[in-house]
């Protein structure tokens, strides 16, 4: 389970001092983020669709790559969501800095029920409140994060999310993706070998 546990050097902003990118700057807020390949094999594109035309007075703010699903989606009729593009994995924190609440909405299949969302330890490390579909995996991540299971509850979830954001909550966030980096996975290995080796 922890065995895909995450580099989050760079998903840091102790200091404050993390540049958010001059292109998410200026939306209006609240910002409704993601920030990933955008892909219809793991992306529910009519929970997106949904979001935007339920609260228009939020922005839908989509950063990475599209498919072709996406390409032709209905969202890019919408006139509150906004496709930022591939960016350099080097921003992405920034643009993550930029987001009110974060969003993996994954479409539930094989792939994605039992994966690992590497994501969910990138915006909670920078204390991020995430709304993320329910899936087998994500139930480990059920004390940190908002689980719907339907578009209905995805619009429930973001305002719950927006209304009980603290620096209290944020704290916590991040203090839980700092265990899933790949140093502590990795002590926790040599730990298993010796504890093995001893028995």
């Amino acid at each position: 389970m922890i065995g895909q546990g995450c580099d989050l050097k760079m998903y840091n902003d102790e200091d404050g001092k993390l540049a958010i990118p001059d292109d998410i700057k200026d939306i209006s807020k609240p910002i409704i983020g993601y920030v990933g390949f955008l892909t219809t094999i793991r992306l529910d594109i009519d929970v997106l669709v949904y979001i935007a035309e339920q609260r228009p007075q939020w922005s839908i703010v989509l950063v990475g790559p599209e498919d072709e699903d996406f390409k032709n989606s209905k969202l890019h009729n919408l006139s509150n969501v906004y496709f930022l593009g591939k960016k350099d994995p080097n921003e992405l924190a920034g643009y993550i800095k930029g987001m009110d609440v974060t969003l993996n909405p994954q479409a539930v299949n094989q792939v994605t029920d039992i994966n690992y969302p590497l994501k969910i330890d990138e915006y909670l490390a920078l204390g991020k409140p995430t709304v993320a579909t329910k899936t087998t995996f994500m139930a480990y991540f059920k004390d940190h994060t908002y689980l719907p299971t339907t578009k209905e509850e995805y619009v429930v979830e973001i305002e719950k999310a927006l209304e009980e954001d603290s620096p209290e909550l944020q704290n916590k966030r991040i203090k839980y993706a700092g265990e899933h980096s790949w140093e502590n996975f990795v002590n926790k290995i040599y730990r298993y070998i010796e504890e093995t080796e001893n028995n």
